[in-house]
């Protein structure tokens, strides 16, 4: 447990250190995998799906806001869009608008909570996200991660159904290609499965976490991941939704993992030694539980660099017939015959 504690205190050191190079980097992967994920995904419109194209955005997108790249990847979703079919784009368009309207509104602003959500479906970790936002964050947060939800679910079944609806543009009426693809869209039951189990996930984990139990992270890591996969697998069955089992349990597993790391470095502490106080004031008495943090006391080696000894700074030697010239001659003074060394110190 030392060496965990110590490779965290020389990794959150590190972090310190280039702050501002790791959170540029850091923005610029998130960019890069963000546009990859979304020509991938919908590469209707062929001119954007380059890799390259993907690559600058991601190289302009490293030294602004999450913000700006979600705006960015709402236009490259929009413009897929529109190559696709105008009646998906009128629906992407008007489900981006109520996103960005209630999403303003309502949630705290968490640009990439919304960007991270169809990146972990894609990675097949979707219960990451619950998990990893209620260790951290507020409930609020939850509209951000249904939203993100959603755009998944919408780019999944645009490149599913793209070919049929571009071809339904030609004999059927855009009233009716836009109620379809609506109905793919908010109908889908899977969809609405995982809203539930994440929300869920999200205010058991959130609660857990919040009451003064020992280990209360850990339990809250565990039973918000194994209580989101039972609803999962109990609502498939009412549902009649077909899911991949296999991936569900993988997916609570790293769910578990990323859970207890970010404990490790968020709220590491040690209950061994726990104290409770009480005392009291004129109109309460306290009862108060002091867990300290875990840390370890970092021992830094520090290099003093010692310069070669300049000739000016030799050994002098002084004689004591010269300080005598030097000083005035008084009667009562007496000089000492002895020569006097003087060597200075080696800075």
């Amino acid at each position: 447990m030392e060496k965990i504690l110590t490779l965290k205190e020389e990794i959150q050191f590190f972090y310190g250190k280039y702050t501002n190079v790791i959170t540029r980097l850091l923005t610029f992967l998130l960019a890069f995998v963000t546009f990859y994920y979304i020509n991938h995904t919908i590469g209707f419109m062929k001119m954007l799906t380059s890799p390259l194209v993907s690559l600058g955005l991601a190289v302009i997108c490293a030294f602004l806001t999450p913000g700006v790249v979600l705006a960015l990847g709402t236009v490259l979703i929009l413009a897929h869009m529109y190559a696709l079919s105008l009646s998906a784009l009128i629906v992407v368009a008007v489900v981006f608008l109520v996103m960005y309207v209630f999403y303003f509104r309502v949630s705290d602003g968490n640009a990439v909570m919304v960007l991270l959500s169809p990146l972990a479906f894609w990675l097949r970790v979707p219960f990451v996200l619950p998990t990893a936002y209620g260790l951290t964050s507020q409930p609020s947060n939850v509209i951000s991660m249904l939203f993100g939800t959603v755009i998944y679910y919408v780019l999944k079944v645009a490149n599913k159904f793209g070919g049929a609806m571009v071809k339904g543009d030609e004999g059927e009426g855009l009233t009716n290609q836009i109620v379809s693809f609506s109905k793919q869209v908010f109908q889908n039951k899977e969809m609405l499965l995982y809203m539930i189990s994440f929300v869920i996930c999200f205010i058991c984990v959130y609660t857990i976490r919040k009451m003064a139990i020992n280990h209360g992270w850990k339990i809250a890591i565990i039973s918000g991941t194994v209580v989101a996969i039972v609803t999962i697998a109990v609502g498939s069955i009412f549902m009649n939704v077909e899911l991949n089992f296999t991936q569900l349990m993988i997916g609570g597993v790293l769910s578990i993992v990323v859970g207890l790391i970010l404990e490790l470095f968020l709220f590491s502490v040690d209950y061994s030694r726990t104290e409770s106080l009480e005392f009291e004031d004129d109109l309460y008495v306290y009862y108060v539980k002091a867990v300290p943090k875990s840390i370890v006391n970092m021992k830094r080696k520090t290099i003093k660099t010692i310069n070669k000894r300049q000739e000016s700074q030799a050994t002098q030697l002084l004689d004591a017939d010269k300080m005598k010239e030097a000083e005035p001659e008084s009667e009562s003074e007496t000089v000492d015959d002895k020569t006097r060394v003087i060597t200075p110190q080696n800075n």
